[in-house]
């Protein structure tokens, strides 16, 4: 086994009790700090310490730091504009965290390091076509910020994210060796033990959450990766191709998102408040238990893992079918929300009706006086 890569499993081993070991430590600090009292938007009843994306972020990125000490190659420019990029990134999620910032500072912020990682890519001088740069740049740019929110937004019921995360990034790491991309393959290695050590503390039910700070993370470097396979270009995909395989290994999350921003804004709400309506929020209300949801969640990324492997393997218009696969499942799993929740309905609807009868068939006693007992005078005169 090739030196490089026995650093690179010693690096990722110590990676997974680091984190756990870490998350403990900030559960610790948080009961004080940074407790996530339930409210009428939660999906948990008990005051729960949050912030465990900490440890994530911050031990990703010294694994990061560490890794050009013994692979000097990684030691670029571009490594180092990506981990100022996501440093930001970490920092916003933390701050909010601490203290809830404005929508506008949040998204502004979170532009700023997608800027970084654009430049710090070179994809647009390279690859993209001239006459579409600053089109295709825009749209790059709505991906990076949008799979970051999106991340945090569907970071809602213990163990989801950090499912999510080790499922996309087993399959990123595998791609990362299969195209010999140290770098991508040490960023991807991390994110995979971090998450599963976060997991440890995280899974159902949670005795932490993740916080801004984790799943904001997450969702930009899960966002970020692509596009350096892009660049680097490793199986001879496109840049558009590669986006989709991007899309693909976190499909679940987008979906989710996709569909309840449409929903939300054709019943005209106000999009940027806390709600309950995502698809796996309203499985939860419907009475399904947030192991189950997370496991269902997590298979359909396995989907989604799968389709994009077919897809790298077999890069034809034919093999573009494939994408009706998931696609169909996401049609299925609206109607499973929605038929659910139309079976929940009608218990609640019963249980009603039932409640309503017992109430008629008591029989009421509000009208029964307790009588005491009349003491005769006539027969105190008489004695």
């Amino acid at each position: 086994m090739p030196s490089t890569m026995i650093q690179l499993l010693l690096l990722l081993t110590i990676a997974l009790p680091a984190t756990y070991f870490m998350v403990g430590a900030v559960a610790q600090w948080a009961r004080r700090r940074l407790l996530d009292v339930p409210n009428e938007r939660s999906s948990h009843s008990q005051p729960t310490p949050r912030g465990g994306g900490v440890a994530i972020a911050s031990l990703t990125l010294l694994g990061l730091c560490v890794a050009p000490v013994w692979h000097a190659e990684l030691a670029s420019s571009t490594l180092y504009m990506c981990l100022a990029a996501m440093l930001l990134i970490a920092v916003l999620g933390f701050v909010d965290d601490l203290r809830s910032l404005p929508a506008g500072l949040r998204l502004g912020v979170q532009c700023l390091a997608a800027v970084l990682v654009l430049w710090a890519s070179g994809l647009f001088v390279t690859n993209a076509p001239s006459a579409y740069t600053w089109v295709i740049a825009a749209l790059t740019l709505v991906w990076l910020v949008g799979l970051t929110n999106a991340f945090n937004f569907m970071d809602g019921i213990d163990g989801i994210a950090g499912a999510q995360a080790v499922v996309a990034g087993l399959a990123w790491f595998g791609f990362s060796l299969a195209g010999g991309h140290t770098w991508l393959a040490v960023l991807s290695g991390l994110l995979v033990m971090t998450s599963l050590g976060f997991l440890g503390h995280n899974w159902p039910p949670a005795r932490i959450f993740m916080g801004d700070v984790g799943s904001t993370f997450l969702g930009f470097s899960f966002a970020l990766l692509p596009l350096f396979f892009a660049v680097q270009n490793p199986i001879g995909l496109d840049f558009y191709a590669w986006l989709v395989v991007g899309a693909l290994l976190v499909w679940p999350f987008i979906f989710d998102t996709g569909y309840t921003l449409v929903a939300r804004i054709k019943r005209r709400e106000r999009i940027f408040e806390a709600h309950r309506s995502h698809l796996y929020q309203r499985l939860v209300k419907a009475g399904f238990p947030h192991q189950s949801v997370t496991l269902l969640y997590t298979a359909l990324s396995g989907l989604g893992v799968m389709t994009a492997v077919l897809l790298i393997n077999f890069a034809t218009p034919i093999a573009w079918l494939a994408l009706l696969f998931p696609l169909s499942v996401a049609v299925g799993l609206v109607f499973f929300v929605h038929h659910v929740e139309a079976q929940t309905a009608d218990v609640v609807r019963q249980q009603r009706v039932e409640r309503g009868r017992v109430r008629l068939v008591q029989p009421r006693t509000d009208h029964l006086v307790e009588q005491k007992p009349q003491v005769s005078l006539q027969a105190d005169r008489s004695s």
